[in-house]
């Protein structure tokens, strides 16, 4: 049997068989539990024949009493069988499928950031969540069912041909034409789940994003757009759904209907051949009702076969992910710097796909140990891209970067990043507390690092009503917290582990001037002797540096410290002119309020 992409079900075990194996002993014995209860389930017509021809037909009642005891204790069997092949298979599958969700997830983890941009969130969360469910169904009771029911099958049309050649031919003409419906039928349905997996993908994904940004579809004025997109998208999975449903429909009455006849033609033929005295009355009740028990599987094929196309798609759907590599900045060394160290840009030229354009061109820097730099420059000028480069969310295009006289691009991105943090201008806040948005479920001497800090800023009481909702749980991105109070959480996130450069993307812009003072008084008492990275957006908000670097069109047009600068004639200085302006012309101040967003989703 073969279904999506041509995969077989040996090749689909064989992907799938991994996480089961830790629990295969509970496994095995819930098939070894559901083979006897199939073997048990498969005597009661015999029993029913043996009281029939031996003691109800001849009248013997009184002697056939102990076969009641028998089906009886059957049965209870049965039950107890029945229990315990679905309590151990159902629990291996439900943590073999934590197990797979647990891979997945954390496989994604170390996946490059390009690959986060190609896919939506929506989509991604349907592969952890939808999919692995899907799995888990088929694995729990599914394709255990699905064996069972196609050895019981065979057995019975054994048993049939046991019992009454004669009357097994009739079933047999019945057994051909359910298999030709049921080829036909699989070919269709499986075509449907594929096109019901793509169209719930694709909706899922349009949900996620939309819901996450239904403030701006609500200011912009732009919900009937919005809501005409999900009726067109929201038709074509129903779509899809009616056309599987329609298959499913036709399927199960056909089955039915030839039951049907085969019951009719077993009835005729064998009343006939009891007439003639060439069948018992036993045998003909025993053969009807194995029969009944052939169809049974049969009928209920088209929803177990569902979860089984469901199940296909959805591993496939997973491997996807699984095979996708992951990001090479995750197999380096280790960084080896005990010290302060110089950070050194060579040659670096980047652009973020193959074919597009040059965001850096040819950059050369070199930033000194302890050194305060700041970078400014027009929109689009490659300013956090340079920052970007640094953490090895991406690697230069062409040319190396250095950090401590060692080429980043052979330094395990792990270890470059617990030594370099970066504070953005709009954090990405959990729905957790507070505390663990600071840490981001670090603990020990992270936690005692933070405690420190907040005695450090007792007297700030912007960090001081903070440090009070310490164990509060945040709503989505942190939206009943002040934009200052979670401006202060990236800040206290990025300082928290004490690490050796410190980059700023406009981070403390949002807060009041007594806060950002008070922050940076504490950023310049505990990075003493590191080096601090700041990406200036507006430069009227810039605070003391060593050195400005100034980019334009992804090339250091100037340097120097901020002072000489200003002195002549510098593009820093018409930048900062034009800011003045600007600001001066929109009838506000140059004040540190209202600053155009920097995302940490970036």
């Amino acid at each position: 049997m073969r279904t999506t992409a041509g995969m077989s079900v040996r090749a689909f075990l064989r992907r799938v068989w991994p996480y089961v194996r830790p629990y295969r002993y509970r496994f095995l014995g819930g098939l070894v539990y559901l083979g006897l209860l199939a073997g048990l389930e498969l005597t009661l017509p015999l029993w029913t024949k043996l009281a029939i021809d031996r003691y109800f037909v001849p009248g013997r009642w009184s002697a056939g009493v102990w076969l009641l005891g028998v089906y009886a204790l059957t049965l209870g069997l049965i039950g107890l069988l029945q229990y315990l092949q679905g309590y151990f298979i159902d629990v291996t599958a439900y943590r073999a499928m934590r197990d797979l969700r647990c891979h997945t997830f954390r496989h994604l983890l170390t996946l490059p950031i390009a690959f986060f941009q190609r896919q939506p969130t929506g989509k991604l969360v349907t592969r952890v969540t939808n999919d692995v469910d899907a799995l888990q169904e088929i694995l729990g009771q599914g394709i255990l069912s699905i064996i069972a029911d196609v050895g019981t099958s065979v057995a019975i049309f054994g048993l049939l041909w046991w019992i009454s050649p004669v009357l097994a031919l009739s079933v047999t003409a019945t057994a051909l034409m359910v298999v030709g419906v049921s080829f036909l039928f699989q070919r269709y349905a499986q075509r449907a789940q594929e096109d019901i997996r793509t169209w719930l993908a694709r909706l899922n994904g349009f949900l996620q994003e939309h819901i996450g940004g239904i403030s701006t579809l609500q200011v912009h004025r732009a919900e009937a757009q919005a809501f005409r997109e999900l009726q067109t998208l929201n038709q074509g999975y129903t779509q899809a759904y009616v056309s599987a449903v329609f298959h499913y429909a036709w399927y199960y009455p056909v089955i039915r209907a030839l039951e049907v006849l085969t019951s009719v033609l077993v009835l005729v033929l064998g009343g006939w051949l009891f007439y003639e005295g060439r069948l018992t009355l036993g045998t003909l009740v025993a053969f009807f009702q194995y029969v009944q028990r052939f169809f049974e599987p049969l009928a209920d094929l088209s929803d177990k076969y569902n979860a089984f196309l469901q199940a296909f798609v959805a591993e496939a759907r997973i491997q996807e992910i699984h095979q996708t590599l992951s990001d090479p900045a995750y197999r380096g060394q280790p960084l080896n710097v005990t010290g302060p160290a110089p950070i050194a840009f060579r040659h670096v030229t980047f652009r973020y796909t193959p074919d597009g354009p040059w965001v850096l061109k040819d950059v050369n820097l070199v930033i000194r140990p302890g050194e305060r730099v700041a970078l400014v420059g027009p929109t689009g000028a490659g300013k956090t891209t340079l920052a970007a480069l640094l953490l090895r969310l991406y690697d230069p295009t062409l040319g190396s970067i250095e950090f401590g006289h060692q080429s980043i691009q052979e330094v395990d991105a792990r270890d470059l990043r617990r030594a370099i943090r970066m504070i953005f201008q709009e954090p990405f806040l959990f729905s957790d507390t507070a505390l663990q948005n600071i840490l981001l479920y670090r603990d020990g001497t992270a936690r005692a690092e933070l405690e420190r800090w907040f005695q450090r800023l007792r007297h700030n009481a912007l960090v001081r009503g903070l440090h009070q909702k310490l164990h509060e749980t945040l709503h989505e991105r942190g939206s009943n917290l002040a934009q200052s109070e979670r401006q202060a959480i990236a800040v206290l996130r990025g300082i928290a582990t004490d690490p050796r450069v410190l980059i700023l993307d406009e981070a403390l812009s949002a807060l009041d001037p007594q806060t950002e003072r008070d922050l940076y008084e504490l950023i310049e008492s505990v990075t003493r002797g590191r080096t601090v990275l700041l990406i200036a957006h507006r430069l009227y908000t810039l605070p003391a540096v060593d050195r400005v670097i100034v980019l334009w069109d992804g090339q250091i047009v100037e340097e120097g410290p901020p002072q000489e600068l200003l002195r002549r004639d510098s593009v820093f200085a018409s930048l900062l002119r034009v800011q003045a302006l600007e600001a001066y012309g929109s009838g506000r101040p140059a004040a540190p309020e209202d600053p155009p967003a920097a995302s940490e989703d970036a």
